[in-house]
């Protein structure tokens, strides 16, 4: 269901960007590039089997200067690069994939609703805008944070809760 959800979330995107002339292409290859190196060198959270990517900060400055689709299309693809660069598995890469575009998604719409869709010429974030940011970073840690957790505890055949709190209480610890 999450791949799916993915898979229709990356598609409405490249619906929303189709035919447009993509604006200030140098950021967008520089944010795209912090995107992916954070994404190949993530760092391991002492004393758990977690990582951390630093590409969140990217994708919010992707978010702030370009809107949803965009910030989904280059998220999900530079992991979906940073993936299979590290050979892991097609399922996960699947999975990681939808649960990004899903996550940033709704992030992206949070912030759109509450700061407005940006313009071509976006160069400064007002005090508004930085409330946007803060809902929409609480919007993307619930939902990376609910959905990050669901495979270890669906396959592992253990209990939802106890896998779900944990997993929330690492993204939001690691995200903000």
């Amino acid at each position: 269901v999450a791949i799916a959800a993915g898979v229709a979330v990356v598609a409405a995107c490249v619906v929303v960007v189709a035919g447009d002339p993509v604006e200030r292409g140098g950021l967008v290859a520089v944010l795209a590039a912090g995107m992916l190196l954070a994404e190949l060198f993530p760092i391991q959270v002492p004393g758990r089997e977690e990582e951390v990517s630093f590409s969140t900060s990217f994708t919010f400055a992707l978010l702030v200067t370009h809107g949803t689709a965009e910030a989904v299309l280059v998220a999900t693809g530079t992991l979906l690069l940073a993936d299979l660069l590290r050979r892991r598995a097609p399922i996960k890469i699947a999975y990681n994939t939808a649960q990004y575009a899903i996550s940033w998604a709704i992030a992206g719409v949070v912030y759109e609703l509450l700061a407005g869709s940006p313009g071509p010429a976006v160069e400064t974030v007002s005090p508004g805008d930085l409330l946007a940011l803060l809902a929409s970073g609480l919007a993307y840690g619930a939902v990376n944070g609910l959905l990050a957790p669901l495979p270890p505890a669906l396959l592992g055949g253990g209990l939802l809760w106890p896998e779900l709190r944990r997993g929330m209480e690492f993204v939001i610890g690691t995200t903000f």
